[in-house]
């Protein structure tokens, strides 16, 4: 018999029972058929019914700096997981969390950048039988990159006596766009050449 399981997570009981015996197949064997009355065949399993785990984001762009705390979100399945990354030099694991935590009921998984790379966490549903945990798999990319541009943009021509806003856009390494929550972990110095007509102030 093959089980089809919806999309829907719950709590179902299957159960088998023996509701009749080949009579003719018996009588072949010298065996008579016994009472299901006296002595019914029967027995149940309850099947947990539960969502595949996610990992959020599933993938981000972060600046290597020691204070950038990458913190990605784990939900659904179980509730109990193992975690595992293909690369601890690129990242670490802050020292203040509990190593148990990885093997165990986590809601998150926070990251810290140690160097430049491309790093993949996985994350597999404890509860699931250790040969089909591969195929309920969450993945998540995290690149830690240096910044490797800045474009100031704005307008080019501006009144005496009026003053202008000047955007300072940072790239990654990919050369993709930083997402403004990084921005706090970048410093960025400005210069202009001639203090005597312009005034530089930093927002």
């Amino acid at each position: 018999r093959i089980l089809r399981i919806s999309r829907k997570e719950g709590e179902c009981t299957v159960l088998v029972k023996v509701k009749g015996y080949d009579t003719a197949a018996l009588y072949k064997v010298g065996v008579g058929a016994p009472s299901l009355v006296a002595f019914p065949l029967q027995d149940e399993a309850r099947l947990d019914v539960i969502a595949p785990v996610i990992i959020t984001p599933s993938r981000t762009v972060v600046v290597l700096a020691p204070s950038n705390i990458v913190r990605l979100g784990v939900a659904g399945g179980s509730g109990s997981y193992q975690f595992s990354i293909n690369d601890t030099n690129a990242v670490h694991v802050p020292a203040t969390t509990n190593p148990a935590a990885w093997e165990a009921a986590a809601s998150h998984v926070d990251l810290v950048p140690a160097r430049p790379g491309h790093v993949r966490l996985s994350v597999q549903d404890s509860c699931m039988w250790p040969s089909a945990r591969g195929a309920f798999e969450a993945t998540a990319d995290v690149v830690v990159s240096e910044v490797t541009a800045l474009v100031p943009q704005g307008r080019d021509m501006v009144q005496i006596g009026d003053e202008i806003q000047i955007e300072v856009i940072a790239y990654d390494s990919t050369g993709a766009r930083l997402s403004a929550s990084q921005y706090k972990y970048i410093t960025i110095s400005h210069y202009h050449h001639d203090t005597t007509f312009t005034q530089v102030t930093p927002h």
